[in-house]
């Protein structure tokens, strides 16, 4: 199945960059000042954006319940490290089957 947000998401990020990118705010980026970030580049990090932001906040969530920085350590690398987290946060890995 095709989740509509996943799409709807991918657009507003475009649309966000693209935003950006006229406001000036792109600028340390070099690419982004000769070239428009396209929708496909998009679509094919934003697995790796959520998946990478996931694990950041497994990681913040394990601090806040345990308060622990080697729990929190330990989650992190589990989150990273599971073969069903990984499948699905993989560049490229826009799920539209």
């Amino acid at each position: 199945t095709i989740y509509p947000g996943m799409q709807m998401t991918s657009v507003f990020i475009w649309q966000a960059l693209g935003k950006l990118r006229e406001m000036g705010l792109l600028g340390w980026y070099a690419h982004a000042r000769e070239a428009a970030v396209s929708l496909n580049d998009v679509c094919c990090l934003v697995p790796a954006w959520f998946g990478s932001s996931a694990t950041v906040f497994c990681g913040l969530l394990t601090y806040e319940i345990s308060n622990s920085y080697a729990a929190s350590a330990v989650s992190a690398v589990v989150m990273s490290t599971v073969p069903a987290h990984m499948m699905r946060s993989v560049g490229g890995g826009y799920d539209n089957e």
